[in-house]
């Protein structure tokens, strides 16, 4: 064999190795149709082994094939010596083949493959999908198929039924803008967009446009399909009319909404007397829940021609029209016809009305431009009007007309019910209170004590969960009322028929007790309504108020005690002074005695004055950096002769350091001579005080403690509070008001510290403790204190005029002044001041009047000399009882100085001097 022979067979081989591992039946034959070669995927493919076709012919093999489209297309392909495809059903073996027919150099190739089973899935899939659309067709849901391109490819006839036009090749963005309602357009998109990007079921509810024109809800659903990978392929869509079922839940919605703005009404309404206030209120709520501009409430007169207008309630945008009187007629006589006649009037836009365009002026004025009006006829005629208005068109909802409707009512029969009420108040107290306690604890009990109603304030008053209560034997389920008052009680209301009112003491499981108010009232079949509600706090105000009254007796009678005192000597030495025959040393002495007892009444007064002016706030301080040492040298020498008269020992522990503050050093040094002047009074003679500093990083703390006759716990708690004292012997020897320590906790709060008290008992002395910031070593820079004023030498010679409606008062400053070396002259009143000023021939330098003179008050008798030429250039000072801040504010401008009666004489003294000084230079 040569080398072409054998390259020939080689590749015949080859060819003969491809064929037989095709997965295809191959099979050849000659122009005569005579096989020629089968392979073997072609043996198992026709049933038949080469041996038994080879050589012959395909007709002969399978006369089946003749007459059917196989023969057509073989011998076409034979004739033309072209190549061919076809799939056909061969019936000889039940199968259908697919085969491809290519020219060969003695006849034709046949490549065929057993496609049975996906022409079988073709079919079923034709069927699936017209079984599909008859499916879809019947059904009353709108069925749709939309590609992940947004692409609509299926909608089914109902769509076209509902809408009136078939789909076309949209997507979902241009069905909603076409069919979509406009208000759920946008919700509509936005839950598309979110499903396409969570890649999850679209849920939504819209309203879709029908072939009237008209809309109706759908409940529109649509899933994805994703490939392989998670992408999303398509969606498969409902849209479900569901419009009666949301019309009737959009009724539930509307009548729940509109039954809660009723209860909500009723709750507001309930407490108010004054029927205007009824009305102004109605409006509020109402304006409010519809967000209108304005709602005003107008009654109207006889002839139902005129409204007199009630407090009306505004949003701010328009003018209110309270008590106003309104002519319906000035809005057009169309629109008072309409409303005479019972109907409402609904105007969303006033401009697009031709009625209202003559009287336009009115309504623009009103600024009205959209209006909902609703009257009240009772008996045949207009009563009342309930007007809406808004500054701007507006579409007013069937909901809302409604609400205004039921309002125009309501309110009607609120503002006419607390007319009544008004009347008969005293008879209606008690229907009151059973209706107002409706927000309180409730339950209601069957004859037979089982309990039918209980609501969630009562279950948690009683103390027993809900669930517990209900539908249970109110002894089983409360075993601790069996024997109790309440039981009594309650049986006593069931067997009399009568309501009864019980306050109760209820032990609670964790020790204490809570206080209820019963109220049990009869019902037919001997069911009982019983109100209750906590009145623990109002018994605590109770108690405090007996404690409050106890302490205020108290405080009054050691203020009558303290003010007795000082004036008995006082009134020994006023008859000394009458009897006229003393010498010079006694009337000395009895001065001394009437200056010191003035001196402590001025004091329990500046007190008085003191800690009302602290504990309300009006005090300003007048703060600076201090030494803390300073301030408490200054306070101990203030309290050292009481602790030199009582024989203590005061021992001082001052850290060496400096100990700075920032604080007005009169008050604080008040602090601490308070604090200090306590430890003398309640520490027996020959006792120990100790005043301690110590200064830390960032507050300094002061200490006194004594060894006196301490407190009580209950005392030690109330130390700080108005008029609290320990117990005092019947001469009240140690004094005071009870004062001190109340003052002293508020200064010491208004300079940003604390003060606190402790006690181991009584005889066990005690320890007060204040503690103020420290101020930084780099910020402490404490300037000098200044000087108090010196008593002006006697021996000036300013002319003085005293002005003071209290003879006593005038005539002993008048004395003192001259005492002083000044000319003095006193008027009790301000014309007779007037006229010495016109009269005299030197004018008085210096004026001090009284503000609360009879004829003429101060401030009008200062502006008056201030304006005469005699005393323009006169010192104005004003001495008075009234010593607020805010009757220094009102002083006339022309008040130069401000003293407080009984006016310090060295502060008189040195103004004086001043003054005096002035005139010299």
């Amino acid at each position: 064999m040569n080398d072409r022979s054998g390259s020939a067979q080689r590749l015949a081989d080859d060819a003969a190795a491809i064929l037989e591992g095709m997965s295809d039946g191959f099979f050849s034959v000659d122009s005569a149709w005579k096989f020629v070669y089968l392979n073997g995927r072609a043996e198992g493919l026709l049933g038949a082994s080469r041996a038994a076709l080879v050589g012959k012919t395909l007709w002969e093999a399978f006369p089946a094939l003749a007459g059917t489209a196989f023969e057509e297309v073989y011998r076409k392909a034979m004739r033309e010596h072209g190549a061919a495809e076809l799939t056909a059903y061969y019936s000889d073996h039940r199968r259908w083949y697919e085969v491809r027919i290519a020219p060969a150099a003695a006849g034709l190739s046949f490549y065929f493959r057993d496609v049975s089973a996906q022409v079988a899935t073709q079919q079923a899939l034709r069927e699936s999908e017209r079984d599909f659309r008859l499916m879809a067709d019947s059904v009353p849901q709108i069925i749709w198929i939309v590609m992940a391109s947004g692409e609509a490819v299926y909608f089914n006839r109902q769509w076209e039924d509902y809408t009136g036009v078939p789909i076309v090749s949209s997507t979902p963005a241009e069905v909603a803008n076409d069919f979509v309602h406009p208000d759920d357009l946008g919700p509509t998109m936005a839950a598309w967009a979110e499903a396409y990007a969570q890649q999850r079921g679209f849920h939504v509810q819209h309203r879709i446009r029908s072939r009237t024109g008209s809309y109706r809800w759908f409940l529109v659903r649509a899933e994805p399909v994703m490939d392989a990978a998670g992408a999303i392929v398509r969606w498969f869509g409902t849209s479900t009319d569901i419009h009666e079922e949301k019309m009737v839940k959009l009724a539930l919605e509307a009548a729940e909404r509109r039954h809660a703005f009723q209860q909500a009404l009723a709750d507001r309404i309930r407490p108010l007397l004054d029927p205007e206030e009824v009305a102004a209120a109605a409006c509020a709520m109402l304006g409010q829940y519809l967000g209108a501009g304005r709602v005003v409430y107008g009654e109207a007169d006889d002839g139902g021609m005129q409204l007199d207008m009630k407090p009306d309630w505004t949003d701010g945008s328009l003018a209110s029209m309270g008590g106003r009187r309104l002519r319906l007629e000035d809005f057009g006589m169309a629109v008072s016809d309409i409303l005479r006649a019972g109907h409402k009037l609904v105007i969303d836009d006033v401009l697009r009305v031709d009625a209202a365009q003559p009287h336009l002026p009115n309504y623009m004025e009103a600024g009205i431009r959209a209006v909902l009006a609703v009257p009240l006829v009772k008996e045949g005629r207009m009563r009342a009007v309930l007007s809406v208005h808004d500054g701007a068109p507006r579409a007013w909802s069937a909901e809302q007309v409604a609400m205004a409707e039921d309002m125009v009512d309501r309110t009607w029969f609120a503002v006419e019910s607390a007319r009544a009420q008004a009347e008969l108040r005293a008879e209606r107290d008690q229907s009151r209170q059973i209706f107002d306690s409706m927000t309180e604890g409730f339950a209601l009990l069957d004859s037979d004590w089982t309990v039918l109603q209980v609501n969630e304030i009562g279950a948690q008053l009683a103390r027993t969960p809900r669930a517990a209560l209900l539908g249970q034997e109110l002894w089983t389920a409360i075993p601790q009322l069996l024997g109790s008052e309440v039981e009594r009680l309650y049986r006593r209301v069931q067997a009399q028929a009568l309501p009864a009112t019980l306050e109760y003491a209820q032990a609670l499981p964790a020790g204490g007790t809570a206080w209820l108010e019963l109220r049990a009232y009869p019902l037919p079949g001997g069911r009982l309504a019983i109100f209750f509600r906590d009145i623990g706090e109002r018994k605590a105000a109770e108690g405090q108020l007996r404690e409050a009254d106890r302490r205020k007796d108290d405080f009054l009678a050691m203020l009558a005690h303290e003010l007795r005192n000082p004036l008995a000597p006082i009134g020994a030495a006023a008859h000394l002074l009458r009897v006229g025959r003393l010498d010079p040393d006694r009337v000395r002495h009895t001065s001394q005695i009437i200056g010191r007892q003035v001196d402590h009444m001025t004091h329990l007064v500046n007190d008085l004055l003191d800690v009302s002016r602290v504990t309300r706030g009006l005090v300003e301080l007048e703060s600076a950096p201090l030494d803390l040492r300073d301030v408490l040298a200054d306070a101990a020498e203030q309290v050292a002769p009481l602790v030199q008269a009582r024989r203590h020992l005061l021992r001082a522990e001052i850290a060496p350091e400096g100990a700075m503050v920032v604080g007005d050093k009169k008050r604080l040094v008040q602090v601490f001579a308070n604090i200090l002047n306590n430890a003398a009074k309640y520490t027996p003679e020959g006792g120990s005080i100790t005043l301690s500093l110590l200064a830390q990083a960032d507050s300094v703390c002061v200490d006194v403690a004594d060894n006196g006759i301490g407190m009580a716990p209950q005392l030690v708690s109330h130390v700080f509070e108005l008029f609290a004292q320990a117990e005092r012997s019947s001469d009240r020897s140690a004094g005071g008001l009870g004062l001190g320590l109340a003052l002293v906790r508020s200064l010491v709060e208004l300079h940003g510290g604390t003060v606190s008290c402790h006690s181991a008992g009584p005889g066990l002395g005690s320890r007060f403790s204040v503690r103020l910031p420290r101020l930084a070593a780099a910020a402490a820079d404490a300037g000098p204190d200044a000087a108090a004023p010196a008593m002006a030498a006697g021996g000036q010679g300013l002319r003085v005029l005293v002005v003071d409606d209290n003879t006593d008062a005038a005539d002993m400053l008048g004395m003192v002044l001259e005492g002083l070396g000044h000319q003095v002259a006193v008027e009790y009143g301000s014309h007779a001041a007037l006229a010495r000023v016109r009269t005299a021939s030197a004018p008085p330098q210096v004026c001090l009047l009284d503000i609360g003179l009879p004829d003429i008050d101060g401030n009008e008798l200062a502006r008056r000399l201030h304006s005469r030429p005699e005393t323009a250039d006169a010192v104005l000072v004003a001495v008075t009882g009234y010593g607020q801040e805010s009757d220094r504010q009102a002083l006339d401008p022309a008040f130069a100085h401000h003293l407080v009666k009984p006016a310090d004489i060295g502060r008189l003294a040195a103004i004086l001097d001043g003054v005096a000084r002035a005139a010299r230079s």
